[in-house]
């Protein structure tokens, strides 16, 4: 009977509704990995099939880097921590696996990145109708007021997890764009894609998250840099140029209560800590 079901079909479902997840809900999430993983072994003990030997150098560097996380267990001062933090690890590897095996088909891979516009438009409507509503409409939660200005997080609770998504989105939601005219399959890429691309960068804006903002920047020159899309790169440059002449002081200095730079300060006394922490143990941290 097993060997009718279509753990492969199921599996990838499962690993589509996780994606949409990610945006609003961490019970879905858990669930919809759950049904993943059972049904990715299950295809793996009834077709018998191996990893892909593509991916083979990196899944055995993510084995070493996740035997280093379990290690760490062992001598952590706080171990339920590390305990919680080695599983997120585990959970992460089994996911690249997964989406490493189940997206193989090219059909897949289209599918998921319509799916991914789609979830991409959603997250940019709930942010700009938090910013002009004050909250967003998939689970209320409030925008957050600060010197800044206004900080959105959208369905995701808090500004950084928000500019934490967009970082690592917007550079494939960027190359989709380029791409779009190339796409037969769904005619209204083009049309689409440019203006979630241009909103998401609003949004990344209204989270007034420094850090975030320079990592996409960064990100996005090394990502043009391996693409040899120096074309692009230099407008790129020309317009990052162009906003920081022009952005707000608020936004370049976050003052707190009494007028002092709040974020730097507070860097600062977290980065002097985690120094010492090295120095004490720099050979197996603490966990």
């Amino acid at each position: 009977m097993l060997k009718r079901i279509n753990f492969s079909l199921i599996g990838w479902i499962s690993l589509m509704g996780l994606w949409a997840a990610l945006t609003f809900s961490t019970a879905l999430i858990e669930i919809s990995f759950t049904i993943s993983l059972i049904c990715w072994i299950l295809l793996k003990l009834q077709k018998r099939r191996g990893i892909d030997p593509i991916h083979l150098p990196l899944i055995l560097a993510l084995f070493v880097y996740l035997g280093l996380c379990i290690l760490s267990y062992f001598w952590s001062e706080a171990r339920e921590l590390s305990g919680r933090g080695a599983l997120k690890v585990f959970k992460h590897v089994m996911i690249f696996l997964m989406v490493a095996d189940l997206f193989q088909e090219s059909s897949r891979k289209r599918f998921f990145e319509n799916f991914f516009i789609a979830v991409s438009l959603l997250i940019v409507t709930n942010g700009i109708f938090q910013y002009l509503v004050g909250y967003d409409f998939l689970r209320g939660f409030r925008a957050e007021d600060a010197s800044a200005g206004l900080r959105i997080s959208a369905s995701f609770g808090s500004y950084g997890k928000l500019a934490a998504y967009l970082i690592a989105t917007l550079p494939y939601l960027y190359f989709l764009m380029l791409n779009s005219q190339k796409v037969q399959s769904f005619l209204l890429r083009p049309i689409i894609t440019i203006p979630v691309f241009s909103l998401s960068l609003v949004l990344l804006y209204w989270t007034r998250s420094r850090g975030a903002i320079l990592a996409f920047a960064i990100g996005m020159v090394i990502a043009l840099i391996f693409a040899k899309k120096f074309r692009y790169l230099l407008i790129l440059l020309i317009a990052a140029a162009g906003v920081f002449m022009f952005i707000p002081r608020s936004t370049l200095i976050h003052l707190d209560a009494e007028g002092k730079e709040q974020s730097l300060v507070e860097r600062y006394y977290l980065w002097d800590r985690a120094i010492s922490v090295i120095k004490a143990r720099p050979l197996t941290g603490t966990g």
